[in-house]
């Protein structure tokens, strides 16, 4: 949603006689506005973003192999 809207905003600004060079401002505030919520949780947490991707690969392959070592299907559910 944030990227339709950053291109309508972008395109009237351009459209108006704005500076091309404003769509570079609007993807890097878009891109922190994007991410904002996953930095605070991190923060709240103590980890660091190493940490958090370690621990969700850990998590994915957990679960990925709880599935396999039990004889489910995941597909068919």
């Amino acid at each position: 949603m944030t990227s339709i809207v950053a291109l309508g905003v972008y395109i009237g600004l351009v459209a108006a006689g704005g500076p091309p060079m404003i769509g570079l401002v609007l993807g890097v505030v878009a891109a922190l506005l994007a991410v904002s919520p996953q930095r605070r949780l991190l923060k709240e947490l103590g980890l660091t973003t190493v940490e958090a991707k370690r621990i969700l690969a850990a998590e994915r392959e957990r679960r990925a192999g709880s599935g396999k070592s039990l004889g489910h299907d995941r597909s068919q559910s």
